[in-house]
Formats: C-alpha cells, structure tokens, sequence
C-alpha cells in the first residue's frame, strides 16, 4: 500500500465538505425525529445506527409481534423527487443483508418468537417552513 500526504494546498473546508456536513447533520436530525414519531406510534426502539460490514441500519424497531428494519430519509424539499425513491435495489439489498447480520448477531437479546414478523420501511421526512413533514412507508420493499 502506497501512502500519499494530503494535499495542502486544496482547501479542505470548501463548499462541497459544508454540503457535506450539512446533509449530516439533516440526516441525524431527521433520525432523531424518526425515532421520537415511532415512538409516539408506539414502536419500541431497539436499535439505532447499527453499523455492520454490509452498511448501516438506520432504526430497529418493534411494535406488536413486528420487528421493523427502518430505513430514515431526510430532504429538504422536492426538487429531486421523493426521499424514498433514494433507496435503490441496490441500498435495499445492504439493507436486508444488514439486517440478517443484525438478527444473527443479536438475537439474544430480542423478543423473537414464531409469532415474530419482520419488514422493511422507509420513513420520509420533508423539510419545509413549517418543519418536518412525515411519511412512513410499512414494507417499503421486500
């Protein structure tokens, strides 16, 4: 492996890393709200930024018999079409394979029994004036 220093002479708190650190911190806002809504619905979080080899999880959750795997989607508007519409086949299949290393790794601690369902939603939350408008998607994809 090769190491290179970085280069000094690029500035590193340009425009493109405050974009950056801007959608961060609207994702982990809108995570924070995520969790408190389920909440109010009446889910029990279980978990919440679970990292793995495959990806992350942005909320486990459960209510009733059902173990949800919730994937948080934070805009500012619409201008790019709907949150969940960024989540691909392709970020939905590291989502469900997240989720199988999270079952397998944890299912000592959960209350998994053959009555258990599992899915896996999306919740969308829409930043305007007014705050957050909230959208939640149950099994949002298979």
């Amino acid at each position: 492996m090769v190491y290179t220093k970085p280069d000094k002479s690029r500035p590193q708190n340009g425009p493109h890393t405050q974009k950056r650190d801007f959608r961060q911190k609207l994702g982990q806002v809108g995570e924070s709200e995520a969790a408190e809504w389920l909440r109010g619905k009446g889910f029990h979080i279980i978990a919440r930024n679970w990292h793995c080899r495959t990806g992350e999880l942005d909320i486990v959750a459960m209510r009733d018999n059902v173990i949800s795997f919730i994937e948080v989607k934070s805009r500012r508007g619409m201008r790019f079409g709907r949150p969940a519409e960024a989540v691909t086949p392709y970020k939905a299949a590291h989502i469900r394979r997240s989720a199988a290393l999270f079952l397998m790794k944890e299912k000592g601690r959960l209350p998994i029994n053959p009555e258990t369902h599992f899915r896996f939603d999306v919740i969308e939350l829409i930043y305007g004036k007014k705050g957050a408008e909230i959208h939640y998607i149950e099994d949002a994809f298979q």
